[in-house]
């Protein structure tokens, strides 16, 4: 985490329930989910329950890390928005080169100069080109 931020400011779970709901929504299984969690944690895989009495405990920023780490390599895919965050994320968490896709946030060099023609595949077409800061 960085420092002076807690972790719902850098969008991580701060609890053991925030952690399971935010990997479900990410598409992983509700029971992969949990397995997963209890893996990170130490605890044994028939501990389900215990998951339901803790879920507003606090998450340690180690647990974080692991728990992140098993998810991302349980994806189907996973988006990096630059060869470095792919290289990283196959570094550090341990997901195969393979499954991660980079995409880089800038226009198609296709789009050119303000002015010029549309691409080709777009002539003729309606089109909207966004480019925001976030």
């Amino acid at each position: 985490m960085k420092p002076g931020l807690d972790a719902s400011e850098q969008g991580l779970p701060g609890t053991l329930a925030q952690a399971l709901a935010q990997a479900q929504a990410r598409g992983l299984a509700p029971l992969d989910a949990q397995m997963l969690l209890l893996h990170a944690l130490g605890r044994s895989p028939h501990d389900r329950a215990w998951l339901v009495a803790h879920g507003h405990d606090a998450l340690a920023s180690e647990t974080t890390r692991t728990y992140g780490a098993l998810a991302a390599r349980r994806a189907a895919a996973v988006v990096a928005i630059s060869e470095f965050a792919k290289a990283e994320a196959v570094r550090f968490l341990g997901v195969p080169p393979e499954k991660v896709t980079t995409t880089l946030l800038a226009a198609d060099p296709a789009f050119g100069a303000a002015g010029g023609p549309p691409p080709a595949e777009l002539a003729g077409a309606p089109y909207l080109l966004c480019v925001a800061h976030t």
